[in-house]
């Protein structure tokens, strides 16, 4: 698998912190857009960008297709979020 600045990308849902009344919410969206930085950067290295779907990233991070919606409003918004986030 992938290696990201974020991490290795076969490990993204074991690093999932649990939205809840007990969570710090900063700290679970700081979580939730890094695990989708990382699954971005792993989805396209594999299935190239227009091979890569809103799909492949949410099931690769574990993040629900709500959550994603909730930080970007499309593929194309996701990626120029991580290219950003990288440099």
């Amino acid at each position: 698998m992938t290696t990201t600045p974020w991490g290795n990308v076969s490990g993204l849902r074991a690093r999932r912190l649990r939205p809840g009344p007990s969570a710090d919410p900063e700290a679970v969206r700081r979580n939730q857009l890094e695990r989708l930085y990382a699954a971005t950067v792993g989805a396209i290295a594999e299935n190239g960008y227009e091979g890569t779907r809103v799909s492949d990233i949410v099931a690769l991070s574990g993040v629900s297709r709500s959550a994603f919606y909730k930080h970007f409003d499309d593929k194309l918004d996701c990626f120029l979020a991580t290219v950003d986030e990288i440099y």
